[in-house]
């Protein structure tokens, strides 16, 4: 069975599990995105691929110049999911393509990132928080609107976008685990989630009572669950 396959099992029995929405079928889920339906049969068919939440343009080894993000692979620095083909190439299209050289290691100033790469990284936040925290918290009151700013990016829809930041207190990036794994780290607690992912840093509503977290299967285990 393919990744992509696997996630789609693991993506399908949280949905169920979380009550929030029940798929009118057994072989399809919800795309993170848009909420449209996403069939297993689209995945089988290539359809529906493997998102890579933190473009790969950005992770590949050779680009990185501190040994921290140089460790894993370019799927483990990037985060992974599923979305649907239209959100996957808008994605892409939209705010990949902007922040193609804004990502990796390298001096930056905040001044350097267009508009939209404020939309970009709240998009990527909120992608990495689904791929552990799931559709029990997505479906939660107070997301609509950062799906809302994925499909309005020239405007100011969500609260949240002022939160979405470049990280100016110095950390080193932050791109994998000592065990080569997640992306991102979390600070939960009561407040706000609050999500550092290269050297970008977002808040999101608080993660509040989620107790059907993605069950994600073994072969994907690097590559999508949070640093503990």
């Amino acid at each position: 069975m393919s990744k992509a396959l696997e996630l789609f099992d693991a993506y399908l029995e949280n949905l169920i599990e979380s009550g929030k929405c029940v798929p009118t079928d057994s072989e399809s889920i919800l795309c993170p995105l848009c909420l449209n339906t996403i069939r297993r049969i689209d995945v089988e068919e290539g359809r529906v691929s493997l998102e890579h939440i933190v473009p790969q343009h950005a992770t590949v080894q050779r680009q990185q110049k501190a040994r921290e993000t140089q460790l894993g692979n370019k799927t483990t620095r990037s985060g992974v999911t599923l979305t649907c083909a239209d959100c996957n190439q808008k994605k892409g299209r939209e705010l990949d393509w902007i922040m193609r050289d804004l990502i990796g290691p390298g001096p930056r100033e905040e001044a350097d990132y267009p508009r939209r790469a404020g939309v970009a990284i709240l998009i990527y936040a909120y992608l990495l928080a689904f791929s552990t925290h799931g559709y029990e918290y997505i479906l939660a009151p107070g997301l609509e609107t950062i799906r809302e700013q994925f499909r309005e990016p020239d405007r100011d829809v969500s609260e949240w976008l002022q939160h979405a930041r470049v990280d100016r207190e110095g950390r080193q990036p932050i791109v994998a685990t000592e065990h080569g794994g997640p992306s991102v780290v979390r600070i939960g607690g009561d407040g706000p989630l609050e999500v550092f992912f290269w050297r970008f840093r977002s808040l999101l509503p608080p993660v509040g009572s989620v107790i059907h977290p993605v069950r994600i299967p073994a072969s994907l285990t690097d590559t999508t669950q949070w640093e503990g």
